[in-house]
């Protein structure tokens, strides 16, 4: 009797110690206020609950689930990036407070990426679209969600994405550039 007091003991505890659910985002999602993703990422944060990103398009301010520690992302997700911006899409400015922002929540390889590709749009509202797939995340440093996924294989399948696409997905200069660029367009210094 006293062993399974123990034993059931040991079980509740394993419960509450560990995240109760994850939050998985299993849908598209194109976006939309920085406000309500920053209230579900420090939602899952304070409950340590994984941020799972499965395989769909995750697109403007849903790319903002990267900056959590726990988040995963599956390799066939697929990821856009544009210049943030205030006001009307059609009547808007991007901004560089929001940019910074954003930069700021993504590891430094994609951060790279992301304040070239700002910087190449010349502050077109919304500007064009940078896609990354989930694979090439991987090779950037980011976590792959599943079972059976290795980091190594991972890797490898980004670089060869990377080759396929060529610059129709990825803008290659980015890797060269940083956010310290003194040649950096007006509105975004």
């Amino acid at each position: 009797m006293l062993r399974s007091f123990g034993l059931a003991g040991m079980m509740t505890l394993a419960l509450f110690s560990a995240p109760a659910s994850a939050l998985d985002i299993n849908n598209n999602d194109h976006g939309g206020q920085i406000g309500n993703y920053m209230q579900r990422i420090a939602a899952a944060e304070s409950r340590g609950e994984p941020i799972r990103i499965g395989a769909v398009e995750c697109d403007s301010s849903c790319t903002l689930f990267l900056g959590s520690r726990h988040t995963c992302v599956s390799p066939q997700a697929v990821f856009g990036f544009h210049a943030p911006w205030v006001g009307a899409p059609n009547a808007g400015v991007v901004s560089p407070q929001l940019t910074a922002m954003f930069a700021h929540s993504y590891r430094p390889a994609l951060r790279r990426m992301f304040i070239s590709h700002v910087m190449a749009s010349g502050g077109a509202v919304p500007g064009p679209l940078m896609k990354i797939s989930g694979a090439q995340l991987a090779s950037l440093g980011y976590r792959l969600c599943g079972e059976g996924v290795t980091r190594e294989a991972a890797v490898n399948r980004g670089q060869r994405a990377a080759r396929y696409y060529g610059d129709r997905r990825i803008n290659p200069s980015a890797l060269a550039a940083s956010p310290e660029n003194p040649f950096a367009p007006p509105w975004f210094r």
